[in-house]
């Protein structure tokens, strides 16, 4: 039935008898007669169009999520650098996007010296650096004169700020990843009521800020706490005894390089 094509009354007493059919029998198949009589036209169900659904190819399906390998999606604009020196040779390139470095060793065998090298490295190239220094207080002689001394350039200094504690816990250093180019931590669990994948989230929510973490090794020689960190960093870094840094693992670099902590120097194995 349609009954827009009924003139107004008819309309009004069709919709009160469908109401209440029983009720109004007999004046619905009077008013049903007069409608077949004058108005033929209305019981013609009225067609609707019926929207065939489209179909989607599987790559349509995936709403974007893939893209052809020669065409990736245009992300943020990034740098890739290489630090001066003996230090930026054993490091690589170094891609200022989601970059992430692991520090680890054994005790004494310099990581905190290899972090103030690295710092200074980043210092160079015009870095704004953020030092959460939580294993040794930042007023320390040890900080503050020795390693400051050996490791930092005077030219570098400014650009280099300290931080003895980590309040907020990773609030902490998320406010700190906002405002400097490079973020340095020893050692990441000093960090309050940090968990293992916070590494991750960490990097990936400030793409551009590097980040230079310190962990502590367990008995077996990985990372203390978990092996997350490992899988996520572009670079994990094991300093031995003796103060040789060696990769365990390098995206950048393909070279089997060793670097001594000590000497500042690229040596043969």
């Amino acid at each position: 039935m349609n009954i827009s094509l009924l003139p107004k009354d008819l309309q009004k007493d069709y919709r009160k008898f469908k109401r209440a059919p029983r009720r109004y029998e007999t004046e619905l198949e009077i008013l049903m007669a007069e409608i077949e009589e004058k108005y033929p036209e209305a019981l013609k169900v009225e067609k609707k169009a019926i929207k065939k659904p489209v179909k989607k190819t599987r790559k349509q399906a995936l709403n974007g999520l893939f893209h052809p390998i020669a065409s990736p999606p245009k992300m943020i604009k990034t740098d890739v650098m290489r630090l001066p020196g003996d230090l930026g040779k054993w490091m690589g390139e170094i891609e200022l996007y989601e970059y992430s470095m692991v520090l680890r060793g054994d005790k004494g065998a310099g990581k905190t010296r290899l972090l103030f090298q690295v710092m200074n490295a980043f210092a160079s190239k015009g870095k704004e650096i953020g030092f959460f220094t939580l294993e040794i207080d930042a007023s320390a002689k040890l900080i503050k004169d020795d390693y400051k001394n050996e490791y930092i350039d005077k030219k570098n200094q400014s650009k280099i700020l300290t931080a003895s504690e980590c309040p907020k816990g990773l609030d902490s250093i998320r406010e700190a990843a906002k405002v400097f180019d490079v973020v340095c931590i020893d050692s990441w669990q000093k960090i309050p009521d940090i968990k293992q994948d916070d590494f991750d989230k960490l990097r990936k929510e400030f793409k551009q800020t590097v980040f230079i973490v310190i962990f502590q090794s367990n008995t077996k020689g990985g990372t203390r706490g978990g092996n997350m960190a490992d899988y996520d960093a572009q670079a994990v870094c094991h300093v031995k005894d003796g103060g040789l840094a060696v990769w365990e693992k390098n995206r950048y670099q393909g070279d089997d390089l060793v670097y001594g902590v000590f000497d500042g120097k690229l040596l043969k194995e």
